[in-house]
């Protein structure tokens, strides 16, 4: 969330969510994928609604040792990367987030997706594969 109060927010509202929808639950399946997919759907929910807010918060200063040139650099590397991760089917964006800012392990998010952990480590080679081909096809 980028920001400790959104994810306070966030937060309460998966889990007023979670408890409004808790007679759904189904007692033969794992808890935490239920969760979690409340959870995520919150949060998706709230960065919609904050989206046009959130383009003013993203215009900081960037640090003194960064040259201006380096700051334009990397400027366009992360727009770059940006718009790779956004070509990405759904599934591949959850799957790296779920890995690389939850920073959740192969048991976590196999548990949550419901697959065996063979499975995650392939889906997430095979999600980083197309990222980098993504990626490469913009770098000019």
């Amino acid at each position: 969330m980028h920001n400790p109060d959104d994810a306070l927010d966030v937060t309460q509202e998966s889990f007023l969510r979670a408890f409004r929808a808790i007679r759904s639950v189904d007692a033969d399946r794992p808890f935490y994928p239920w969760l979690h997919t409340i959870a995520r759907n919150a949060a998706l929910s709230f960065v919609k609604r904050r989206r046009p807010a959130k383009a003013a918060d993203e215009q900081q200063l960037p640090p003194w040792t960064i040259t201006p040139e380096q700051l334009v650099e990397t400027d366009e590397q992360v727009e770059q990367l940006r718009r790779a991760i956004n070509s990405l089917g759904e599934d591949d964006r959850r799957l790296l987030h779920m890995r690389h800012f939850e920073q959740m392990d192969y048991a976590q998010i196999a548990e949550a997706l419901g697959v065996p952990r063979g499975t995650v480590a392939s889906r997430l080679y095979a999600a980083r594969d197309r990222l980098r081909r993504r990626f490469e096809e913009q770098t000019p």
